[in-house]
């Protein structure tokens, strides 16, 4: 009786030791398989612009969650960020390809069946979220756009800066525009990155969609105005702008109003190749959350004046974009329909 316990004791403890041994083994293979490699983080548009410039800040510290790999960014631009995303839909889903684009623009293609595109969003594999980025029509005040009130009531023509047809910037802008019933609004493209602000000083065009952090030294300069945030809510340090679903007048603009504002919670979203295995997937959300956290990153933010990430776990991500893609008929009809009418 007593050799009997005793021999299941020693099994159990041969077993315990054994799943200990094992734990140990995949943690060192995790923290040993990206010794000596290189991790491409793709950047679908090109140098200078808010994603490129994230991708930069955060690439060093994801690299130190990675123990001897080499982090570089790469910029893949073209086609709204649908080249870059295809790029990383045919890589191989080994670690080693991590990706940032424009979510909403993608997902506005997607559900547009725009030509060229070879990815599925719901099978890419979602590694996080930095945060939602709050957006807003961004406008020169130089050019008479210092109020809502010229833009809504205005005779004069709006054209908004964007990178190129497709892009997440190029199809606000036209929902928007159906939304509030504007005519004279134009999407103006070849305006990517920094050259957008460029584009302001030299009075080519009147506006831009993006996110305040980007902006904020030129709206607190006097040299531009937040018109209104596309955000679902007032962004709290500026209450007095008021939100795209304050000003539609319509059950249409309604729903634009709300199918944007869901769109800016998955704009700073990473994401892998698809079929990517479950421990390498895991690896690499919890580094990506990990190097989020690094409280040498949070002192860089600060010292940019930007307001700290807000990061989003990958699985969370991907639900969020499957229920983006999951659209009623008759709203999917009708962001295909905006393209053709405007």
């Amino acid at each position: 009786m007593i050799t009997t316990k005793m021999q299941r004791f020693g099994c159990f403890v041969a077993a315990a030791v054994g799943m200990l041994l094992c734990a140990d083994s995949g943690t060192a293979a995790d923290k040993t398989f990206f010794k000596g490699k290189v991790v491409e983080l793709v950047v679908c548009t090109k140098v200078g612009g808010v994603y490129d410039t994230e991708a930069r800040l955060i690439a060093p510290y994801l690299q130190k969650q990675l123990p001897g790999s080499k982090v570089i960014v790469r910029n893949v631009p073209g086609g709204g960020h649908i080249v870059g995303a295809n790029r990383v839909w045919g890589a191989r889903p080994n670690g080693l390809t991590i990706a940032s684009a424009n979510v909403p623009g993608l997902i506005a293609a997607q559900i547009r069946g725009e030509e060229g595109i070879r990815f599925d969003l719901r099978k890419f594999t979602w590694i996080g979220r930095l945060y939602t980025n709050h957006r807003f029509l961004i406008a020169r005040k130089k050019a008479g756009f210092d109020t809502i009130e010229p833009f809504l009531k205005g005779d004069r023509e709006f054209k908004i800066g964007v990178e190129g047809v497709g892009s997440g910037p190029y199809n606000t802008g036209l929902l928007m525009a159906e939304a509030l019933g504007l005519k004279k609004v134009r999407m103006i493209t070849g305006y990517g990155g920094g050259d957008k602000v460029m584009g302001l000083i030299r009075k080519e065009i009147e506006g831009v969609i993006g996110g305040l952090d980007f902006w904020a030294e030129s709206v607190t300069e006097g040299e531009a105005a937040a018109l209104f945030t596309f955000d679902a809510k007032r962004y709290p340090k500026m209450s007095n702008v008021p939100t795209l679903g304050e000003l539609v007048k319509t059950p249409k603009g309604k729903a634009i109003a709300n199918y944007i504002s869901g769109e800016s919670e998955l704009s700073r979203s990473f994401f892998t190749p698809p079929n990517m295995p479950e421990d390498m997937t895991r690896v690499l959300r919890t580094a990506f959350m990990k190097a989020l956290q690094d409280e040498n990153l949070k002192k860089s933010i600060a010292k940019m004046g930007r307001e700290p990430f807000d990061p989003l776990p990958g699985d969370e991500v991907g639900k969020r974009v499957s229920a983006a893609l999951s659209l009623t008929p008759d709203v999917a009809n009708l962001i295909k329909e905006v393209a053709k009418e405007l």
